[in-house]
């Protein structure tokens, strides 16, 4: 009975706190209703970050730090600090990831910048544009855009 009850509280104690994320909803022509986002243009693979511009004026080259982010039937997972994942849409040309999870770690400098605000922008959307093996995601309202070299 112990053991029966040992067994219990761990698997309530290793499930608690884990979220499912769920991947947002992709219209399209033939089906308004779902479509699922590893159908939709050719951003599956894994990208390394090489720019980071917060700003109209501020451009910093961060491809010597190896951020990299894989897109894979519908899943997004990278690490910069923290390892970060979950489910990604695309709805038209706009890339939202807005139930991200990710590890906790303390993150200090540029490192910490750049991962607090793509999830704060993936969260909300970012436009996404794919030229050869550059994949560009930007943001509207503060001009912040993040630049990516196809790895793979």
């Amino acid at each position: 009975m112990k053991k029966s009850l040992a067994l219990f509280a761990l698997l309530l104690l290793t499930g608690a706190g884990c979220q499912v994320a769920k991947a947002p909803v992709v219209p399209s022509q033939n089906n308004p209703v779902q479509q699922p986002a590893a159908q939709n243009d050719g951003i599956e693979g894994t990208w390394q970050m090489d720019t980071f511009q917060k700003s109209k004026m501020v451009v910093q080259d961060v491809s010597a730090q190896s951020w990299r982010f894989t897109f894979e039937e519908g899943v997004i997972s990278g690490k910069i600090c923290n390892t970060i994942g979950g489910n990604y849409g695309l709805i038209e040309d706009v890339l939202v990831a807005d139930e991200l999870v990710s590890t906790l770690m303390y993150c200090a400098g540029l490192s910490s910048e750049v991962e607090g605000v793509l999830i704060q922008d993936l969260a909300v959307g970012l436009k996404f544009r794919i030229e050869g093996d550059i994949l560009t995601l930007s943001e509207n309202l503060l001009k912040r855009v993040y630049t990516f070299k196809r790895v793979k």
